[in-house]
């Protein structure tokens, strides 16, 4: 019996997935050090501490309800994925599991819980691409149609322009159109770079200086109220493509100043960061390494959960619409994803957002390996 019982503590203490035992209400019994990394507290935080605790607000309901049902039936199978928020406010997601067994005359949830947190994230990448494929097509062809449409109009206002004399009262209205078919090739020039898959040569750009020759642009975007604040650690050169880092650049201050207009400070900053272990992100899993991090960080209105999945999908907006509603950050998170990179946000509603790219550093080349010349064998 004693062999049995150190055979079970060992596996609960070892086991690379979390594994939890909880009363019927959500309290914790016991969590082994898997589950206790997981969430980011201690053995002693968890014990006695309630699952609503950590658990995403839209995820309790429905599982109390799960839980519940199954004590119904004693050592029914449980299975749900539900959100977690660890004690540094990430959210991860967790496959759970679970049993209701008796345990010492006591209904307990006893539960195996696997962090997919960066299978959801392939997922949610896989059906954004799904999703940017379609709009592509779509794209292309409309693209096409309104410009023989506005070369149509082009032509026959011209044709007005030629027969009529100088100072008639058709000069406003074909300024008017001429001005119009302006505005709708230069919406077309943005729908076609955005669904765009040309490149441009890449050369070694240092982020840090690449932005000290920017600064009186990025304060012209962010505006003579906004002030701009920077944290620019000296960074290794990255393989980019100039123009769309400075769309990044440019697209990200600007959604920041949008964020600001009620009062609030821009912050750009870049340093270099070492991850150890794989990070989800909105453009899948960023795998171990080390990045050139670019931050815009704003002091604005911040945004709720379900705005930040949305905001990389091209014409969503939040925004008052515009001649541009909607398509800068999807811009970016294309630009982002032609340079090999990644992007994460945060964002806390009434405290400000920040987003965070992640440019990987070139692979270091192996120190060539010096040749020893034969030795002659002397006879």
């Amino acid at each position: 019996m004693a062999v049995n019982e150190s055979y079970l503590r060992n596996t609960f203490e070892n086991a690379p997935m979390g594994v939890a035992f909880f009363t019927l209400d959500g309290t914790i019994l016991r969590a082994n050090p898997a589950f206790q990394k997981m969430l980011g507290y201690s053995e002693d935080d968890l014990r006695g501490m309630s699952t609503h605790e950590f658990t995403h607000p839209e995820d309790i309901a429905r599982d109390h309800k799960l839980v519940t049902k199954g004590t119904d039936i004693e050592h029914t199978l449980l299975q749900m994925e539900r959100r977690y928020i660890r004690k540094d406010g990430a959210i991860i997601w967790g496959q759970v599991t679970g049993i209701i067994v008796d345990f010492e005359q006591q209904a307990v949830f006893a539960a195996i819980i696997k962090d997919i947190t960066h299978q959801k994230a392939s997922q949610a990448q896989q059906k954004f691409e799904e999703k940017m494929s379609s709009l592509e097509r779509v794209a292309s062809a409309v693209s096409h149609d309104f410009r023989n449409l506005l070369s149509l109009i082009d032509t026959q206002a011209k044709l007005i322009q030629m027969d009529q004399d100088s100072g008639t009262s058709h000069t406003r209205p074909l300024q008017n159109i001429f001005a119009a078919i302006e505005r709708g090739s230069s919406l077309i020039d943005q729908i076609t770079r955005l669904t765009s898959s040309n490149a441009a040569p890449c050369e070694p750009v240092k982020l840090d200086q690449f932005i000290e020759e920017l600064a009186a642009t990025l304060q012209q975007i962010a505006g003579k109220t906004v002030p701009l604040r920077y944290q620019l650690d000296p960074s290794t050169p990255v393989q980019l493509e100039p123009d769309r880092l400075q769309e990044i650049l440019f697209n990200l201050v600007a959604n920041a100043r949008y964020a600001v207009r009620n009062g609030g400070f821009i912050t750009i900053g870049v340093e270099e960061r070492t991850l150890e272990d794989a990070s989800p992100s909105k453009l899948g899993t960023i795998t171990p390494g080390t990045y050139v991090v670019l931050t815009i960080r704003d002091t604005g209105e911040g945004m709720e959960p379900e705005t930040i999945s949305h905001i990389f999908e091209p014409f969503y907006t939040t925004h008052e619409l515009s001649a541009d509603s909607g398509r800068g950050l999807a811009q970016v998170s294309i630009n982002v994803r032609r340079a090999r990179g990644h992007i994460t946000v945060e964002s806390t509603p009434g405290v400000g957002t920040a987003f965070h790219v992640f440019f990987p550093l070139p692979p270091k080349k192996p120190a060539p390996q010096k040749t020893v010349p034969d030795t002659p064998i002397s006879h």
